[in-house]
Formats: C-alpha cells, sequence, structure tokens
C-alpha cells in the first residue's frame, strides 16, 4: 500500500495545541470552513458508495500541504446494504467523544457518522471537547445514551447551531440524510 503523506498534522494536533493556550496561526475562519466543508464531502462520497466510517474523530482528518483535510483511518469502515448487524467496541477515549449513542447495539448505520460529524463540528465551533476529558470513556457514553448534549455557544451562527442540533439528535432516522 502507498499512501499520501499528509504533512501539516490532524485536526486533533490543532485541538491538542489550542488546549494547551498555543497559538495556531492558520486555524482562521477559512481554514474551519474548508474542515466543516471538505469533511461532509468526504463523507457524502463514502456514502454514496455505501461505505460508512464508524469512528470519525478529529484524528481522522488530516491536511495537506495547502492545509486541506482528507478522511483517513479506514479500519473499522464497512459497506453496508439494507440490513447491517454487528457491533465493534472501541475503546480508545479520544473515539468514546464523538460516537452516537446506537454504536454498542447489534443494529446501526452511516448516520453514526453524522453524529460523529455534529460532535466535531461542534468541537470546531466551540473550541472544546462535547465533554470533559477527565470523564471516563463509559460515563461519556452514558450521557450520550442520556441525550445529553454540551451547550453550543450563544454566538454561534443560528444554521450551524441548528445542523448541529440536528446531526446529534438521539434517534438516527431523525438526523438529516
Amino acid at each position: 500500500m502507498v499512501f499520501e503523506y499528509l504533512k501539516k498534522g490532524s485536526l486533533q494536533d490543532i485541538f491538542n495545541e489550542i488546549e494547551k493556550k498555543k497559538l495556531v496561526p492558520h486555524w482562521n475562519g477559512l481554514m474551519k470552513s474548508k474542515t466543516i466543508f471538505g469533511t461532509a464531502c468526504a463523507m457524502l462520497h463514502l456514502h454514496n458508495h455505501n461505505i460508512f466510517h464508524r469512528y470519525l474523530t478529529p484524528g481522522c482528518i488530516l491536511y495537506d500541504e495547502n492545509y486541506e483535510p482528507h478522511l483517513t483511518d479506514f479500519f473499522f469502515s464497512r459497506r453496508f446494504d439494507n440490513s447491517i448487524e454487528f457491533t465493534v467496541i472501541n475503546n480508545n477515549k479520544e473515539v468514546s467523544f464523538y460516537q452516537a449513542p446506537e454504536i454498542h447495539t447489534i443494529s446501526y448505520d452511516r448516520c453514526v457518522d453524522l453524529f460523529s460529524y455534529g460532535m466535531i463540528l461542534y468541537h470546531i465551533v466551540s473550541g472544546k471537547l462535547p465533554f470533559d476529558k477527565n470523564t471516563a470513556s463509559y460515563m461519556v457514553l452514558d450521557k450520550i445514551v442520556k441525550g445529553i448534549r454540551p451547550e453550543i455557544p450563544s454566538d454561534c451562527n443560528k444554521r450551524l447551531k441548528r445542523l448541529i442540533s440536528d446531526l446529534w439528535k438521539h434517534s438516527p432516522k431523525d438526523r438529516p440524510q
């Protein structure tokens, strides 16, 4: 296998720098917009080919030399048809912040990617993890299953706020397609 070297790091790297209160000069409105749009396009491309990522996190979004986002880490990706029945448990703490409530059930579909995308959008907009980083993975999952979501900042664009809220709805059928 040959992979393109994406030398500008990941979205997670950017979030880590921000958490350390370090200046990230290239993390501006344009790059945020490119990240939001580029990730959405990559997910649409996957879904149009009957594939879903399943474990979409900021660590899966890497940047090339022009700071264009690329979706990576397809280890848990699967093709889908009309009847998906499987469970893969990934106890990585980073993943738990972005997992849809149904991911630990027997049956789920591509809507798990939409939920994860909504959590990533929240992180981009707020600059914060969806839940406290010191919270254990099982407690994060418990909050998500109970329908607890972080509060979207009041200064967030009204349409973006609605999109985030729709993407992380508890029921997969209520999420935008």
